[in-house]
């Protein structure tokens, strides 16, 4: 069970970037959501993780869920920092 925390109608996947030892090959999927746009929801859980947060991005093809991590909002940037990866999108109004 999912709690929505922020909700944008219009985001961007504007850079991932590897910051883990997990092997390239493993974790070279996460670039094919590069530079497209879709709606992107912050989501906090309320079960096991309780308190954590992740990144649901809806795409009209189908989705990227990011790990629980930290983000910070600036500028209409959103950083996601998980274990393995920084993730930004750019939030259109």
């Amino acid at each position: 069970m999912c709690k929505i925390i922020e909700s944008y109608r219009h985001a961007e996947l504007i850079s991932v970037e590897k910051i883990s030892d997990k092997n390239y090959r493993d974790w070279r999927w996460r670039e094919c959501f590069l530079f497209l746009e879709g709606q992107l929801y912050i989501l906090e859980s309320k079960d096991i993780r309780q308190g954590e947060c992740f990144i649901y991005f809806n795409l009209r093809d189908g989705y990227l869920r990011t790990n629980f991590g930290t983000y910070i909002i600036e500028d209409n940037i959103i950083t996601m920092t998980t274990k393995n990866s920084v993730y930004k999108f750019k939030i259109y109004h």
